[in-house]
């Protein structure tokens, strides 16, 4: 992280965050457990299906909402609570039961095998699975988004609601009852609801199964998200989400040149116009890059997944997070969706550049004839090169997608993120907030397994986007 400042600065602002570093306020996860868990992506059809894992690695019960949202706006397409016990661990799969393709998917949520409580309860569940749902895509798009192909793909978020006595985690008939009419929870659900303690841990698999291709990433964690419960029901789909930060404070770990010693601080900063600006402010970045192999040869598969989470609570035009009374703003994006009469989506492009393995800048071709196509939505998919999956869904909304030419095979794409956010204390953010990996995978198809046996092998791996952020403080 760059930043600004003079020496007497460094020296004042190293003394005061070594003296707030105790502070409660929201912070990425140094260990990967937190009280949120974000991950970027999810696809379904071309016989995709993902698989997620959320694991409770402390002594306490915990009171989870698991929700899905789309690629284009960031809405809510399925919700679900999840209770564990401590210790305790649960495990769902996003599929498409048809074999459609990723523009027509309409995904199911599969019914889960082990014992963790949920709801609704399993035995509610249908035996297919539970339909993701599209009664939230209500935003003017001319039409062409207000579709079911916008179930096919994009992101999940995990929240903890809050702790509760691990007898009552674990009574799944009891806690079914509280959310009866007239339960105890249908009443009031904060009743036996303490805060949130942090410790859950998450990964999600992007298995291909005709390709026999399978991705695992870890999901991005962040700590000390809420100091006081908020337990919902899962039909009250929009809270928790990410603006329901509180206290409305980030804490970015930042590194800072003090004479000749380079030492490593925790800068706290307030949002209290805006707290969804909390946690903007953990994922500003201002370049995104990513390495990729796409060697014919080796018949090589890379895409890059560029989520942007915080999005809808900026630029969607209808505020569809956000209290009535509570303004929206539009910074750090720039383009509202849809677009309001003044602007453009042209004006929301990001600029995509690209380097061969000696540095030399080539030129990306796009597949759809638009050169850095528009990255408006809540989380876009950006595949720069993809011989085994397509994807059909206009550009200009959905996704960006490039061809790399033959002759520069490895190397590195580029994304510059433009925009800032300020906090309270004058601390200038700039970028964007994004969280997002690259996977790549090589196959050899010339394996010998045993004397006259030849097989095909996969190799596949996924990494976390490189990342640029820069950070000012006040003159």
């Amino acid at each position: 992280m760059r930043m600004a400042k003079t020496a007497f600065q460094q020296c004042l602002c190293l003394t005061l965050l070594l003296c707030c570093t105790q502070t409660l306020a929201v912070r990425l996860s140094l260990d990967s457990s937190g009280q949120v868990l974000l991950f970027p992506l999810f696809l379904t059809g071309d016989s995709f299906q993902t698989v997620f894992e959320v694991r409770n690695q402390t002594d306490q019960g915990k009171a989870l909402r698991f929700v899905v949202k789309d690629s284009v706006n960031g809405r809510p397409t399925l919700s679900l609570n999840v209770y564990l016990r401590p210790r305790d661990s649960w495990s769902g799969a996003l599929f498409e039961p048809t074999g459609a393709s990723v523009d027509t998917a309409e995904s199911l949520l599969a019914p889960w095998v082990d014992q963790s409580c949920t709801f609704p309860a399993r035995a509610d569940i249908p035996d297919e699975g539970i339909s993701l749902s599209d009664e939230n895509f209500t935003e003017d798009l001319s039409g062409l988004l207000v579709s079911r192909s916008r179930l096919g793909s994009g992101y999940v978020e995990i929240y903890e609601m809050g702790t509760l006595s691990p007898t009552l985690a674990g009574d799944c008939a009891e806690i079914n009852a509280r959310w009866s009419p007239g339960g105890a929870w249908d009443l009031n659900p904060a009743q036996d609801i303490e805060a949130p303690g942090g410790g859950l841990e998450g990964y999600a698999v992007l298995v291909q199964v005709d390709a026999g291709r399978a991705h695992q990433y870890e999901a991005l964690a962040l700590a000390d998200f809420r100091d006081a419960p908020l337990h919902t029901d899962p039909f009250s789909s929009r809270q928790p989400n990410l603006a329901d930060v509180s206290p409305a404070e980030s804490r970015v770990v930042e590194t800072v040149v003090f004479g000749n010693r380079t030492l490593q601080v925790e800068r706290v900063s307030t949002w209290s116009e805006f707290p969804v600006h909390a946690v903007d402010a953990l994922l500003m970045a201002t370049e995104a890059r990513a390495d990729f192999t796409a060697s014919r040869e080796l018949d090589a598969l890379v895409f890059a997944t560029l989520n942007f989470p915080t999005r809808p609570y900026h630029a969607d035009a209808q505020t569809f997070f956000l209290p009535a009374e509570q303004e929206r703003v539009l910074a750090p994006f720039t383009v509202s969706l849809p677009p309001a009469d003044n602007e453009t989506l042209e004006q929301n492009r990001l600029t995509v550049s690209s380097i061969d393995r000696e540095g030399a800048a080539f030129d990306l071709q796009p597949f759809s004839g638009q050169a850095n196509c528009d990255l408006a939505n809540g989380a876009v998919t950006t595949v720069f090169l993809s011989r085994t999956i397509g994807f059909t869904q206009p550009c200009p909304y959905t996704q960006g997608i490039f061809r790399v030419p033959d002759n520069a095979s490895e190397g590195e794409v580029r994304y510059q993120l433009d925009g800032e956010i300020v906090s309270d204390e004058g601390h200038v953010f700039s970028g964007l907030p994004i969280a997002g990996f690259v996977i790549q995978s090589i196959r050899n198809e010339q394996i010998d397994i045993r004397p006259g046996t030849v097989g095909v092998a996969d190799y596949g791996w996924a990494r976390a986007l490189k990342i640029e952020r820069q950070v000012t403080d006040p003159p």
